[in-house]
């Protein structure tokens, strides 16, 4: 059997597997993350949640989304975009996160490292 890397899609799996600081290979934004919340009445428990996001390097954009979930991170979607369930207020109020990845798996590393730096 033969464990040479033979494409860029190999190449990045034994990246995100071995590298020692997967922060490394993450893109950071150079931007403030814009931030679009809707006129409702979690607008001020979502404030809050944005504010202290604001300071991950790997987010562009923060919208509010529909409610509800039990889970902190509800999905990681296609678009390079995380559902983050603030699970503990009354509604569960969620936001949509738009990260720098590039693909799934950069955008799950980003999901972890939210998780542990910004999960309550």
């Amino acid at each position: 059997m033969s464990k040479q890397v033979k494409n860029q899609a190999d190449y990045n799996n034994w990246c995100y597997i071995y590298h020692p600081n997967l922060d490394d290979l993450l893109i950071k934004s150079t931007t403030i993350p814009k931030i679009h919340l809707a006129n409702h009445h979690g607008k001020k428990e979502l404030t809050d949640f944005c504010n202290k996001l604001m300071n991950c390097k790997y987010i562009t954009e923060i919208h509010s989304t529909d409610w509800g979930g039990k889970r902190f991170i509800r999905k990681i979607n296609n678009d390079n975009s995380i559902e983050i369930v603030l699970y503990w207020t009354q509604k569960e109020y969620a936001l949509k996160v738009f990260t720098t990845g590039r693909n799934k798996k950069e955008t799950e590393i980003i999901s972890d490292l939210i998780t542990e730096k910004y999960h309550k």
